[in-house]
């Protein structure tokens, strides 16, 4: 039987497949009714289901499907709304009226904002109409919003933030003002005497217990220690200082390093980086009390800044989603954190769809390899209390390729099944020429609007530059090693080896010439025409600093240009940077005529010359003092799933250019085009690059230097100690010799053990038990808090020289803010906005 149910599944797929790829004049004969309720959202994906065990609580920054599964099936105190799709004029690139964008309460009923100049009050989320019309100062009417149009006849960006009129909304100017100024206390209410309406949990079929659970402010309270709990490190201590043998046994049974569920942020730590009294918010007695609301205190109890805080919170993370307390209670004990049987219910709730519950907008129904299935949950009542009134979706399916596909192949696919109305969304931008001529040519028959695709949590390229390799079969000869790591191969597989000796003001002089040998614009001009990106940081991950608020930068992809700067190193006594080059010349370099007809001049960078001359005197030198050395040989991987002809050409370049820089140097290059090559040459720290993947736990600049400097086994703090004990950072790397002079002063700290420890140490990731990372992560955010934007982009440079200069057609982006998009045209999309897509605000027209 099961046998026969995977061969109707396989003969779906290929039927499917066969029929999106038919050419559009035989679609003209097909009939198109395969959406024809025209009620709900399809969107496919050329990637897995992620929503595996768990998924629930997987962080935002996870998955780009997970993250908006949460957001419209999770239990929000709070979110943005959105309203209204924008008018565009494509010819012009301007929005002529701009999607709304506002606070909105969900859960929460009321914020108060406790400081030295009193107890603010924000009870309501009202905002003002808003008028497009150009319209006189003097008769602009103060309940109306008239924004000022930015560019020509319109708006620059397709979207805008309406404020209210009322000085108690959590849209007014005062309430971002509070914020801002400082509270010693932030409190959120969820009762209010203007909403009557109640909210029950149900199940994944609809069920709502008979009405048996209620949400209340304790089920936010309660997910809020869910987060605390899934910390390894916490959840280990707090299972053996409570003597809780049964969560032992659960946890050797149940856990994965390999599934976020169980390998949380450390929240406490979190908290407090906010300057948020964790110990006081997280109670897990949960003890009853006659509150309504859920308070957050500052750790001094003065006044701090709660902005930023309250939008990582309650914004762009899922921890403050409630969690069922009372049903867990009764089904998995009453013993939820004490007693017995505490922590059961961690390890079963919530392991797939329909061992959870759901109080939100929508519920997910079905989930499976091939779809996730979303119903919309007619007994949800929003604050607003008109959301039902509205035609709004009724059904949500996110579809997949378990196997990915060519990109070129599923945009065709995609192109053919938007026409058919079996798919609700399409990109323009990633079509071929002829669909995109198609589209442009009779616009006004579609429904064509922005998009914006955002990278924020997860490393922007997570194949990174290697520098503690193991020595057993490694993709490198001897020669090799002796000049990029500065130690034989034989030395390297002595384990007992400082890790330190591997760095070293030589190597690493041969390492930054090396990698700046092929001009990365030759790699990323082949994706799309893209620009470079030469950082493992998230483009779109935002810049705090000190002067934030005067800065035309909110991003780093704003700061692009001083992100990619290439430092070449020179002279051994003191490193200092050889080149004034920038990634700009680069791209100069690339599209100068003469180049333009030469793929062999565009591989060469900007600095190719002065690499030849200097690289060439080096390796002379090398073979003068070991005249029976063999060649330099070194393996290149490349990621490349689906390269294009074009791709090709260039990875054949690569080896006749490193050839050109001297005869003695060897590199073979090999194409990464399937997962057992991906764990072959960026998993077993085999290669030259290594995969270092991360989540950032606030999408913003100083976390990407936090993460940077701790990740691989704290591998960068490891060098910078050692380039700083030499005082070899103070010319090249200023920003780092900086954070290193604050860091490794502190005795405390127990840095020296940077200096001491052994590869086979390091391999085994035992610096965390020697390093007191606590006030570690104190002093480096008391550096970090210190920098303008200037310091904190000139930091994160210096450290993507470190770490991101690999070959790789990842390292590219486009620069431009806003992809064109169809939907379907029965559709009414507001745009979404950093990456915070909330398709319960879509509206249906029925006409």
């Amino acid at each position: 039987m099961k046998k026969n149910l995977k061969l109707k599944k396989a003969i779906f797929f290929l039927s499917l497949s066969s029929l999106l790829s038919l050419p559009l004049i035989s679609l003209a004969c097909v009939k198109n009714d395969f959406n024809a309720a025209h009620d709900n959202y399809i969107s496919w994906k050329n990637a897995a289901n992620k929503n595996v065990d768990f998924s629930y609580s997987y962080p935002n920054g996870y998955d780009e499907t997970v993250k908006n599964i949460d957001l419209l099936t999770g239990s929000k105190a709070l979110r943005i709304g959105s309203q209204k799709q924008p008018k565009i004029d494509f010819r012009d690139s301007i929005a002529l009226q701009p999607t709304e964008l506002y606070y909105k309460f969900e859960y929460a009923k009321a914020i108060s904002l406790l400081s030295d100049s009193g107890n603010h009050q924000f009870t309501t989320d009202t905002i003002k109409k808003t008028i497009y019309q150009d319209t006189p100062e003097s008769q602009q009417d103060s309940e109306y919003f008239y924004p000022k149009k930015d560019k020509g006849n319109g708006f620059n960006k397709p979207y805008l933030f309406v404020p209210s009129g009322k000085s108690n909304s959590i849209n007014s100017p005062e309430f971002k003002k509070q914020l801002k100024e400082g509270a010693r206390r932030l409190s959120l209410s969820f009762k209010s005497s203007n909403y009557p309406y109640k909210n029950y949990w149900i199940n994944s079929k609809g069920y709502d217990f008979d009405k048996k659970y209620e949400v209340t402010y304790k089920d936010f309270l309660f997910g809020l220690l869910k987060v605390a709990m899934q910390n390894k490190e916490f959840r280990d201590k707090y299972i053996e200082t409570h003597n809780l043998d049964v969560a032992k046994e659960l946890e050797r049974k149940h856990y994965s390093k390999d599934n976020p569920y169980f390998n949380g942020i450390d929240f406490f730590a979190w908290l407090e980086n906010f300057g948020v009294d964790a110990n006081r918010l997280l109670d897990f007695s949960l003890k009853d009390d006659a509150y309504d609301s859920i308070d957050f205190h500052s750790l001094s109890n003065q006044d701090i800044n709660f902005e930023e805080f309250f939008h990582n919170l309650f914004i762009y993370s899922n921890y403050f989603n409630a969690l069922p307390l009372e049903y867990i209670k009764d089904k998995y004990g009453p013993d939820v954190f004490s007693g017995k049987n505490a922590l059961s219910w961690f390890y079963d709730y919530g392991r797939n769809h329909e061992t959870r519950l759901y109080s939100s907008y929508y519920y997910v129904t079905k989930n499976d390899a091939n779809e996730t299935k979303l119903y919309r949950n007619v007994q949800y009542q929003s604050p607003s209390g008109n959301w039902h009134s509205s035609k709004h979706l009724n059904e949500i399916v996110y579809r997949y390729n378990p196997i990915p596909i060519g990109n070129e192949t599923f945009q065709q696919q995609m192109y053919n099944a938007f026409r058919q109305n079996i798919v609700s969304e399409l990109n323009v931008d990633q079509l071929s020429s002829d669909a995109k001529d198609e589209i442009f040519k009779n616009y006004q028959k579609y429904n064509l609007s922005y998009n914006q695709t955002f990278e924020k949590y997860r490393p922007h390229n997570s194949v990174s530059l290697n520098h503690f390799p193991k020595s057993a079969s490694p993709y490198f000869n001897d020669s090799f090693s002796k000049l990029y790591y500065g130690v034989s191969l034989e030395e390297l597989s002595q384990e007992s080896l400082k890790a330190s000796s591997l760095i070293s003001a030589k190597s690493l002089i041969f390492k930054s010439l090396l990698n700046n040998v092929i001009n990365p614009y030759a790699l990323s001009q082949s994706v799309n025409d893209s620009d470079v990106w030469m950082s493992q940081a998230p483009s779109d991950a935002t810049i705090n600093a000190t002067n934030s608020e005067t800065s035309n930068y909110r991003t780093l992809k704003d700061a692009h240009a001083n992100i990619n700067k290439q430092i070449l190193l020179e002279n051994e006594n003191s490193l200092n940077k050889a080149n004034v080059t920038t990634q700009h010349d680069n791209k100069k370099h690339n599209l100068d005529p003469q180049a333009l007809t030469s793929l062999d001049l565009q591989m060469r960078s900007i600095d190719f010359e002065y690499i030849k001359k200097t690289l060439g005197k080096m390796i002379d030198d090398f073979y003068q003092a070991n005249s029976n050395a063999p060649l330099i040989k070194w393996t290149i991987p490349i990621v490349g799933f689906t390269l294009t002809k074009r791709q090709n050409e260039i990875v054949n370049k690569i080896k006749q250019t490193f050839k050109s820089i001297h005869s003695k140097l060897d590199p073979d290059v090999v194409v990464v085009d399937n997962y057992d090559k991906y764990q072959e040459y960026f998993l077993r720290n085999k290669s030259i690059y290594q995969d270092k993947s991360f989540i950032l736990e606030n999408s913003n600049s100083s976390d990407f230097v936090r993460k940077s400097l701790v990740a691989n086994n704290f591998e960068l703090l490891l060098i910078i100690k050692k380039l700083h004990t030499q005082n070899l950072l103070t010319n090249a790397f200023p920003e780092l010799n900086k954070l290193a002079n604050d860091i490794f002063t502190q005795p405390d700290i127990n840095s020296q053990i940077l200096s001491d420890i052994t590869l086979n140490d390091f391999y085994n990731n035992t610096l965390k038990n020697h390093l007191d990372q606590k006030k570690l992560n104190d002093r480096i955010n008391l550096q970090l808090n210190k920098l303008s934007i200037t310091e904190i982009v000139n930091l994160i440079n210096e450290i993507n020289n470190f770490t991101a200069y690999t070959i790789s057609f990842q390292n590219a982006i486009s620069l431009a803010n806003f992809s064109k998009m169809l939907y379907q045209k029965f559709l009414i999309k507001p745009i979404s906005y950093d990456g915070l897509e909330y398709l319960q605000d879509i509206l249906v027209d029925e006409k």
